[in-house]
């Protein structure tokens, strides 16, 4: 018997599936705000000097000087800051309905997650749409129940910022769904729902670009009959159209990403981005197929995983080349198409700080060909003429498959929400150890005080923390300075009156966070100064294109004003530092909230 049960033959699997999926992700609810998710919130309170509108809340950096400097002179972001940095993105929709939960639920996150979990339901119902259409029961069922049980899917499901992947997915899988339905069972208003859902997707974000390809696959591979080239060509023009007009009006109007290392575009640097995506792209085809982490990738050395990403797509493919032959035709067809499409779509990610996040729309075709490879793995070991070899690679590929996608995979999503939901509450709770240093909810009568953070371990101890203070009492602090996020230990000496110089072994900016800020094609070197409105920092030694060594003047009369507050993170906390003149210390690396960085 295939590999299955009574479960993926049930009459009403469908909604059994898809319930599934939901009970995971109701605990999303004991998350609270995460990351960006303290940025938004003060941006949307208006107490930040960044001003948004209802539609342009992911446009982070919009790469000139002057609104970026209003962004680093006082904090939140960090001094290295390249002041021609863009993170702009155009998600005006998703952007919009940020806004209206702000509106409506203000600091309260369950309202925000409530929403996020009606979007995840329309997400699983249209890809189950999508994967039924496409493909034969046995395989749909099977594809089905490894896409709602996708440890992936933690991330845009829990992390409020992350939402616009749901927002952007929901609307294009279901008219990608549509078009799947008109051209293969004559749904008549499919021809212009495929146009509305993937426009209406597109707005909500990047990633509908995904379900575009996928149509695009379909047309050029995977339509049904045999027409020539110059059919094809006509059917995949509108997909093609479609991208070529977004592409044009997205670089038009100023959109993109530039001067960083962790968001990179084509159309910027086309050389950077192809040596990064060629990275990215076997961490992420590798964490897709099979489970290697791109997340872990970006805190260590990538290479190990590159080469586990590399190593996981030749044994994937050696299992599909031995399962093809008891392929069914028609699933073969579709699997051609839906195989293309996850591949095209994942590419189309890899200019993306890497994560399980980006693979929402990569794993519709993924889902289908592991399901593949588990289903007719099976039929194949039932052949008595099957070499000793290839039965026992089957054998073990299937296991493995198995293990990974449907055993291990929801408990991935479980562990993902608890560290999402804990990572959260720790920064509030650091952010509370300081009302005695900084300042409760109802502000003093004094001046409050400009902080620094000498050494961070991480950005959730650093500038997250920063993030959520100005969220939570946002009149207790002047300014929120991070000097130094890298995972070294630190000799901090004062050497004057209103001057310490911090030095970092190995050095400062090898970390992918810190790549968020400035670019390796814009490195800093000995000598850069930058003034900032409470300090100057200047560059005293670089080892390559990282910093060893900085010089910090406070602009106060003194480092004793009791206007500044300097912090370092030490044994799990926040702490004061105060230092006589000539005194010097150590500050030696441990773990932050993340426990790896």
């Amino acid at each position: 018997m295939p590999f299955g049960s009574a479960l993926l033959a049930h009459r009403r699997f469908f909604s059994i599936a898809v319930a599934a999926g939901m009970l995971l992700a109701l605990t999303a609810l004991r998350v609270g705000f995460f990351l960006d998710d303290y940025a938004f919130a003060v941006w949307l309170d208006g107490t930040s000097p960044k001003r948004v509108t209802p539609f342009d809340l992911y446009e982070f950096a919009l790469g000139d000087h002057a609104s970026n400097f209003e962004m680093v002179r006082r904090g939140p972001w960090p001094w290295w800051t390249d002041l021609d940095l863009k993170i702009r993105f155009f998600r005006p929709l998703s952007s919009a309905l940020l806004f209206t939960d702000h509106a409506l639920f203000g600091h309260a996150p369950i309202g925000y997650h409530v929403h996020a979990l009606v979007w995840y339901l329309a997400v699983l119902v249209a890809v189950g749409l999508l994967l039924r259409f496409a493909l034969s029961p046995s395989l749909f069922a099977l594809s089905f129940l490894l896409y709602v049980l996708s440890g992936g899917h933690a991330e845009p499901v829990g992390w409020i910022s992350a939402r616009h992947m749901l927002v952007s997915a929901a609307p294009s899988v279901a008219g990608l769904a549509a078009h799947l339905f008109y051209r293969e069972r004559g749904f008549r208003a499919g021809r212009w729902l495929s146009i509305l859902g993937v426009l209406i997707g597109l707005a909500g974000g990047e990633a509908a670009l995904g379900a575009l390809l996928y149509w695009l696959a379909y047309e050029a591979v995977g339509a049904p009959g045999q027409p020539g080239w110059r059919a094809r060509a006509v059917r995949t023009s509108l997909p093609l159209g479609i991208a070529a007009a977004y592409f044009a009006a997205y670089k038009a109007a100023g959109y993109g990403a530039a001067h960083n290392d962790a968001y990179l575009e084509p159309f910027t640097d086309p050389w950077r981005f192809c040596l990064t995506a060629a990275q990215r792209a076997p961490l992420l085809l590798g964490e897709l197929l099979g489970s290697t982490s791109s997340e872990w990738a970006q805190v260590f050395s990538p290479a190990p995983f590159v080469v586990a990403g590399i190593v996981t797509l030749v044994a994937f493919g050696a299992l599909v080349r031995a399962v093809w032959p008891a392929v069914a035709a028609e699933d073969r067809r579709s699997l051609r198409w839906l195989g293309v499409g996850a591949v095209l779509a994942t590419l189309v990610t890899l200019g993306g700080f890497p994560g399980s996040r980006l693979l929402l729309l990569p794993g519709i075709g993924g889902c289908a060909f592991i399901a593949a490879v588990i289903v007719h793995a099976g039929k194949r070991l039932a052949e008595a003429t099957l070499g000793g070899a290839t039965r026992v690679a089957l054998r073990a590929g299937r296991g493995f498959l198995v293990l990974v996608h449907v055993v291990l995979s929801p408990f991935v999503f479980l562990g993902s929400i608890a560290t999402v939901a804990e990572l959260g509450a720790t920064t509030e709770r650091i952010d509370r150890t300081l009302d005695g240093v900084l300042g409760s909810v109802n502000p003093r009568s004094s001046p409050a005080p400009h902080v620094f953070i000498l050494s961070a371990s991480d950005p959730v101890g650093g500038l997250y923390v920063g993030a959520a203070r100005a969220m939570r009492a946002p009149k207790t602090v002047s300014s929120w300075l991070t000097l130094s996020l890298a995972r070294a230990t630190h000799s901090i000496e004062r050497v004057g009156d209103r001057t310490l110089v911090l030095t970092a072994d190995p050095g400062m900016l090898h970390g992918s966070f810190e790549g968020v800020f400035r670019g390796a094609d814009h490195p800093l070197r000995r000598g850069d100064r930058v003034d900032l409105d409470d300090a100057s920092v200047t560059v005293l030694a670089t080892a390559g294109r990282y910093p060893t060594s900085i010089e910090v003047v406070f602009r106060a009369s003194s480092i004793d004003d009791p206007s500044l507050v300097l912090l370092a993170w030490r044994d799990g906390k926040l702490v004061p530092v105060r230092l006589a003149p000539g005194e010097r210390i150590e500050v030696p690396w441990s773990a932050g909230p993340t426990g790896f960085f």
